[in-house]
């Protein structure tokens, strides 16, 4: 009988990530699942038809999806039908690990990961999340009662924390992609970025609106939008498009300024490029963790941020940043020393210390 290779005999380490809502979850939790040590087999569970299924079946990634219902800090009718997801999820996820059997459970956060987190614990498989924000989320607080390790994007974080589980916290950085690390793009001289994110920013948009006209007499302007808005503009110096990873990290690193909002994926990308920015944070709809992380950068002068600005605001902001090349260059080089290398690779070690393999 044939002996059978040593490598067939290696079983692979199987490792299960959950998390969604946004790209800015997404991204950071792809490139960990990248740096993973080999062999390994990987997958993801989040909910269907949703921004992570697209970008984690795009890199090859296996995806399950469940139900996922909303944790909300108030009163409101649709808790109750959010708790019935949340119960389907819950059983929906016992059988997914019951399946794959993951050696670790690997969180990004988002209502989505929070059932896969319980079931995660209730049969005993090692759970380490990662929070992006400044402040950690509803979602990544309920985790952390599961977690046996906390990681963090911030130094300080760790604040917000109750005491006893102070002790899983560990600073590791924001992964940011490796195909923004590698990027060589040359700059374009009078390039502004307008960006609202992978989900676009309506406010973004409508500032640009009021302002472009002004801004193409002297300016070229990349604007990145939602898939909703509808861009009937056209000129030599304006370019629209809806999200596109390749064609987003091009432009990130070929403009001179960025305006955007202050999610911790986009400012993590910044820093890793070293670019001057005028941030923008969102403040409706939110718990406001884009108004501290911006602040942040603020404190140490490495970007400005406007909140809640007006169009002649924004405007007279731009044009001050494009014709003072040296305070850019001040800027860029604060939030450059912001950015913590190999985030992704610390988090993946973290994944093999604390999992069952």
């Amino acid at each position: 009988m044939d002996r059978i290779p040593k490598k067939q005999l290696i079983k692979p380490f199987r490792v299960l990530a959950t998390g969604g809502g946004t790209a800015g979850h997404v991204y950071p939790g792809l490139e960990v699942l990248m740096n993973i040590r080999k062999p390994a087999r990987v997958c993801w569970v989040g909910r269907k038809r949703s921004i992570e299924q697209r970008l984690v079946e795009d890199k090859g990634v296996v995806f399950y999806s469940i139900p996922a219902g909303k944790l909300r800090r108030y009163f409101s009718i649709r808790n109750v039908s959010d708790m019935f997801l949340m119960c389907i999820g819950l059983f929906k996820s016992f059988y997914i690990i019951y399946s794959f059997r993951p050696h670790v459970v690997f969180s990004k956060g988002s209502f989505v990961s929070v059932p896969v987190v319980i079931a995660a614990r209730c049969m005993k498989v090692p759970v380490v999340s990662h929070e992006s924000d400044f402040r950690p989320g509803l979602a990544t607080k309920v985790n952390l009662l599961f977690t046996k390790i906390l990681c963090t994007s911030w130094q300080g974080s760790e604040q917000f924390v109750r005491g006893k589980y102070r002790n899983r916290v560990v600073f590791t950085g924001n992964p940011v992609r490796s195909e923004i690390i590698r990027n060589k793009q040359a700059i374009v001289q009078g390039q502004i970025f307008v960006a609202g994110g992978s989900l676009g920013s309506s406010q973004i948009n409508e500032l640009l609106m009021n302002i472009l006209k002004k801004l193409l007499v002297s300016y070229k302007v990349i604007h990145q939008h939602g898939e909703h808005y509808a861009c009937r503009i056209i000129h030599e110096n304006y370019k629209a498009f809806v999200f596109h990873d390749t064609y987003y990290q091009r432009m990130l690193a070929a403009s001179e300024l960025v305006v955007c909002r202050a999610g911790a994926n986009t400012l993590n990308e910044l820093a890793c490029l070293g670019k001057a920015a005028i941030l923008i944070p969102l403040q409706k709809h939110s718990r406001g963790e884009q108004v501290e992380n911006a602040r942040i950068y603020e404190q140490y002068g490495a970007a400005v941020v406007l909140s809640n600005p007006d169009a002649q605001t924004l405007l007279e902001t731009i044009q001050y940043l494009m014709t003072h090349p040296a305070v850019r260059q001040d800027m860029s080089g604060r939030i450059k020393q912001s950015y913590k290398k190999d985030a992704a690779r610390a988090i993946a070690a973290i994944l093999w210390q604390q999992s069952s393999y």
